[in-house]
């Protein structure tokens, strides 16, 4: 990814495998992404797809980039509306770093289409 507009950081009372199950394990996304549900086999390469529970999927993707407890990367598509499905995907990326009893959480923006 070159040159993100935006890069988002947090930091997070957890350890790298808590956050980590948390982006990737479909019960934890449904706690705190709103009932959406994320599922994958975590492959690069492989669908990922977000559905928000009671719909059919909403979003999909694939696997850009896994490397449990540092960084996450996939494609994500909306599909839930005609306008959304014309678009082009885009790319979202997580990067875990320890910072003693935290975790750092950076999440580059890239408006470049995957």
């Amino acid at each position: 990814m070159a040159n993100p507009s935006f890069v988002y950081v947090t930091y997070i009372a957890t350890t790298p495998e808590k956050l980590w199950q948390a982006l990737i394990d479909g019960a934890f996304t449904r706690q705190y992404w709103a009932g959406t549900v994320i599922e994958s086999d975590w492959k690069v390469g492989a669908p990922m797809r977000l559905s928000v529970e009671g719909t059919a999927h909403d979003h999909s993707g694939v696997v850009l980039a896994f490397d449990p407890y540092r960084r996450l990367s996939y494609s994500w598509h909306v599909e839930f509306h005609e306008v959304f499905r014309r678009e082009k995907p885009s790319r979202v990326t997580f990067e875990i770093e320890p910072m003693g009893t935290e975790v750092k959480l950076t999440i580059p923006l890239d408006p470049t289409p995957t």
